[in-house]
Formats: structure tokens, sequence, C-alpha cells
């Protein structure tokens, strides 16, 4: 380490003093004003910009203004400034000039100006001295190799190294750098080069290795240099391992319905490694369902006979769909250890005498939850002057896909393969009735591959006010996992808004598909997850200062794309999404967009009330007196 920088300032001897006071302090006026360095305007005595680190040793020349000898004593140091340690208390004889050794330690880059109390005490007379001085830390600089440390997706057990070299661009200050902090212990720093001390102009090169051994979400920020003064150097890390799952899909088969409209109770098993269950209930001929009963492995009541039980479910038309869990709240998860479920449908509307029923399962190895991949299939109205063909390089729908991909990578749903689909009904460009909606989901019956749907279309205008439009809409709040179906997708108008902004209300409908409500619904009803903040329907508060916190499932339009652990915690259970992402490629991670900006914003806000077609008590096509539980 070198040694600590030395700056004398020019000293001034003042002449002999008389004993009068008026002269003394005349003498004191001249020498602290103008000895140790240069002045400031203000009188301070200014050292310029020095290192942040180490420690500047100055000089600070003043002389004894009594007129015969004494002792000079600190009164108060000011911080980051301070005089030497052990250097005073200190004799001095009349008119000696003293050199004052003070050292500038500051913590943090930046100006200073502070003032130092001294005092002179003689036998018969003291004085107190006051040093303004001022000096400014200049603010230490790297220029770094990457970015981002970023291993992709790699599988379990495997390893892969990524480096990163680091320069000290600071022109005086020299860093020393401990250690680093990873994100997750399969990350580690291999080849050493830690600690170090890095002068001005010093390189650094370190390598850091990943190793995971179970399925994870590594991502996070690793630190090098925490805590130490002109550290912390973040560095953004992407580190993922996927686990290996399954998908059971249990057909239990046709149910009748006894008098009181409800089946008798229906057993099914979830293995120890089920991480979900969706129950799909149907008739084609029609009619409204719902859940009547749901009971876990020792009595666990999901809902009861009398519809006390704490599950939120929505009614289906024709399609009943609920997936368990749905929330984060602890009463409402899978029994440990799996085990035989029962569950009871319950016809609401209309006259079928019987359901078929099926329950598809989610499994996963330990840790495999915390990844997934949603592949869709994309259909294209006639009208919005995009086609399937020209889709993939589309600016508009690349921006489009891309606010989707990052808004659900950041909680660990990676956007997986994409399917273009060109709908050839002009009917589908303007969606003015709920009737025109469904037909066009089960036109989706189209697509090879069974996967959530989401439609672009010109307009939508059904139950809106004359000249408002609705943005987006699901086919339900947790759809089912089929395509060809009343239910089956979510669609979003394709122009009227900057692509930014629409492509954040697709990804909205996308996340009620996978189950989730409005963080608050316009009257105040908040959602089912416990980690979401409880922010008010409208405006801000102490809780929330941003509006709606800026999540992208609040009711109003804020341009937010937030999402908490809560939130990606159901998304990761929905049946649509696949278990594990192997052969991943970087193209398809993507980074969580930005919040609008101002202007953005204000154009989310111009959406209008009505941006939203989805919400708890309003699903198109449901009774409005049975909507949800």
């Amino acid at each position: 380490m070198p040694p600590p920088q030395t700056m004398a300032p020019p000293q001034t001897v003042p002449p002999p003093r008389r004993a009068r006071a008026a002269l003394a302090a005349c003498l004191l006026a001249l020498c602290v004003g103008a000895c140790g360095g240069g002045g400031g305007g203000d009188g301070a005595t200014d050292y310029g910009t020095l290192a942040l680190v180490p420690a500047s040793d100055l000089g600070y020349t003043l002389a004894n203004p009594l007129g015969e000898a004494g002792t000079l004593e600190l009164v108060a140091d000011a911080a980051p400034f301070a005089v030497a340690a052990g250097f005073l208390p200190r004799a001095v004889v009349a008119g000696e000039t003293v050199e004052l050794p003070l050292r500038f330690a500051p913590t943090v880059s930046g100006t200073f100006t502070r003032t130092l109390e001294l005092r002179f005490v003689g036998a018969t007379a003291s004085e107190d001295v006051q040093l303004l001085v001022r000096a400014r830390a200049e603010t230490v600089t790297f220029e770094l190799s990457t970015t981002t440390l970023d291993f992709g997706t790699i599988a379990k057990d495997a390893e892969i190294e990524r480096s990163v070299t680091l320069v000290n661009r600071s022109a005086l200050s020299t860093v020393s750098l401990q250690t680093i902090q990873l994100p997750a212990p399969s990350l580690s720093l291999v080849g050493g080069g830690l600690p170090t001390v890095l002068a001005p102009g010093g390189v650094l090169a370190l390598t850091v290795r990943y190793a995971p051994t179970t399925p994870e979400l590594a991502d996070g920020t690793a630190h090098i240099g925490p805590g130490d003064l002109g550290g912390d150097i973040a560095l953004p890390v992407i580190a993922r391992c996927p686990g290996e799952g399954s998908e059971d899909v249990l057909a239990l088969g046709r149910f009748s319905f006894d008098a009181t409209s409800r089946t008798a109770s229906i057993p099914f098993d979830v293995p120890a490694d089920g991480i979900s269950f969706t129950i799909e209930a149907t008739n084609e001929a029609g009619g409204t369902y719902g859940l009547a009963e749901l009971l876990g492995p020792g009595g666990r009541e999901y809902e009861t006979l009398q519809n006390t039980g704490p599950l939120r479910w929505n009614v289906g038309t024709p399609l009943f769909v609920t997936t368990v869990p749905n929330t984060d709240r602890a009463p409402l998860q899978l029994v440990p250890g799996g085990g035989t479920y029962t569950v009871r449908i319950w016809r609401m509307v209309g006259d079928a005498e019987d359901v078929d029923v099926r329950v598809i399962v989610e499994r996963r190895e330990a840790g495999g939850d915390q990844l997934g991949s949603l592949p869709l299939n994309v259909f294209l109205a006639p009208g919005i002057n995009v086609s399937a063909a020209s889709a993939p390089t589309n600016a508009r729908m690349t921006t489009f896909i891309g606010q989707i991909r990052g808004a659900l990578a950041a909680k660990g749903v990676v956007l997986g393969d994409i399917d273009w689909y060109d709908l050839g009904d002009v009917a589908y460009t303007d969606i003015q009735t709920d009737a025109e909606f469904r037909a066009m989901l089960r036109a989706t019956g189209a697509a090879a591959e069974n996967r959530l749907s989401l439609c672009f279309v010109q307009r939508i205008s059904m139950g809106v006010p004359p000249g408002q439009t609705i943005a987006g809409v699901a086919g339900a709040i947790g759809g089912p996992r089929r395509t060809g179906v009343d239910a089956s997708g979510v669609m979003c108008i394709f122009t009227g808004a900057s692509a930014e902004v629409l492509g954040l209300v697709a990804a909205h409908e996308i996340c009620h598909y996978l189950g989730l409500y409005h963080t608050v619904e316009a009257n105040g009803v908040h959602d089912f997850i416990d980690d979401t903040l409880d922010c008010p329907a409208s405006g801000t508060d102490a809780t929330c200062p941003e509006e709606g916190n800026l999540y992208l499932m609040h009711w109003v339009a804020t341009g937010g794309a937030r999402l908490s652990e809560g939130q990606g915690f159901v998304l990761r259970r929905h049946p649509c999404i696949d278990p594990g992402v192997p052969g991943l490629s970087k193209a398809r991670l993507g980074a969580p967009p930005p919040a609008l900006d101002a202007a953005g914003f204000m154009e989310a806000l111009g959406l209008g009330p009505h941006w939203c077609g989805t919400c708890a008590s309003t699903l198109p096509g449901d009774p409005a007196d049975v909507t949800t539980k």
C-alpha cells in the first residue's frame, strides 16, 4: 500500500505579537484566512480534490495569538477532518507558529466544508480558534469488461465459468478489495484474486464458477468488495438450473349430479413430488359449474359444502377450472408428502345430468419449481397488418413479446417457443360481444400444440360505452390447459397505444390466465396473495408511495411491470407452465422491463378505466350473481 498523501500548504509566519487584543485578533484573522492552502470565497482553506482512499495527511499553519506561553487544545474535530491523534494538547511558547497535522478521511465521495474548533489557553488569557477547511473526495470509478455475469441456464451437476476484469479508473484513490459476495452457494470465486489492492490504473481479473447441484433460480447481484471503502462494485448475475418434472393428466370420468346439483365425492391421488393440481370440469351442452367441496389428506379443507372454505375460485361456463395452490397462503398449499384428495362439482346453472372431470398434476423434483417455460400460440386477426409470416421479424411485435418476456422472466417464467397463426375471419378484427370473443377462443383449436393462446385484434368494444375500448381480456382467471374451448386464451389490441404500453397489457392478461387477480380491484377488494402490498384502489398512500406500487396486476394501468414473489409462486404452478427449461437459449432470457417513463405513464392512464376486461366480479360470460367465490 503506498504511503498516505501529504499536502503541505504554504506557511505564513506572523510578525511579532503585541499585547494589545486588537492586534492579536487581526493577526489571527490574517493567519487563519491565508495559511494552509488556497482560500475559498467564504474564507475556507480549500485543499482541492483528494483521494477517497487512503486518507490524506494535510498541514495547516497557525500562530499562537496570545502574548504568552500556553497550551493548544482541541475543542472539536469535524469529520471527515481531524487533528492527528496524539498531537494535541500541545505546549506553545509566545509567538510560536504551529504546523497542525490534519487528516482527511472521508467515507463517501463528495465535497466537505467543515469547521474545526481549537483553543489556545495561557496563564492569563485564552482564545478560541475556528478553522474553516474544505476538500473534495473523488468518486472512485471502475471500468468493467462485462455488464453481467451471465451463466445462462445449465443442467444440474454441470459447471460453467465466467470472468470479469476491473480497471481502477480513479485518478487518486487506491482501493482495497477484500471479498466478493455472490447470490447463491452454487457460485464461487476460482483462482483467487482477492483480497487485493488496486492503485489508480490497477487491473484485477476475477473468475466465477457456477456449479448447481439442485434446481434453482440463482439470479441476483454479485458485490465485489462489499463494505470496502471505494468498493462494493455491483454486477448483475444470471444463473439458472432447471429441475426435472412431469405432468400427470388424470381423466377421472363422467359423474352424475344428485338432487342438490352436486356430484358425489371424486377421489384422486397427488404424489409427494406434486407442486399443484388443476381441476377441470365441463359439459359440452353448456351450463355453469363451480366447486362444491374440496378436501385434502388428513381432512384439510379447501372448500366446504357450505362454501366456507378459504379457497378462492371462479365459476365456469361451460368449463370450470381451478388450480391449487393459487396463492402463497400457507393453509392452501398442498399437503406435504402427497395423498388422496376428494372433489365434488356443483352444477350452478343449467340442467346437465353429468359432468366430465379431469385433474392435471404438475410434478417437480425438489427445488424444481423455481423455473418454468411458457410456450405460446399467437393468433393474428385480420386488420392489424401483421401476418403469421411477418410477425417474427415485425419491430412492433418484437417489442410486444419483449415486454411479456421481461415481465415473466423476473419471476422465473421463461417465454418459450412461439407458434404463429392467422385468424381468417374478419369478425375477429373488432370483438364487439362476448360471444365473438368465445368464438375466437374456440378457433384456437386449430393450433398444433396445446399452449396458452394470445390473440391480437384491432379493437375490443364489448360491454364498454361508445367511443371507449378495452385493451385486453383473459378468457378466465386461472384458465384451462386446453386450446379450442370458450376460455382458451387471452386477447389484446395491437394498436391504439405504444407497443411498450400494450406489451404490458398483454403480459397482464397472460398473468390473469395463469391465475393472478388484480392486486386491488376498483372497489378496493385486494387479491389472494399475502406478499402484495395493500395499495389503495387509486392514488397513493404511505404503504404505496407509487401508484399501485407499480404492480403489473394493479387494476389501474400505471405502466408498472412489478410482480411479487408470491405472484411468481402462483404463476409457476399453472399447468400451462412447462416443467424445466432444457436447452434454453440466451435469446429467451430477457430482463425485466423498466417502468414506463412519464410519457408512457400518461399514455397507460389514457387507456381509460375499462382497459382491462378481466376482474373477479365481471368475468365475461359469467352470470353476474355467481361469478366468484
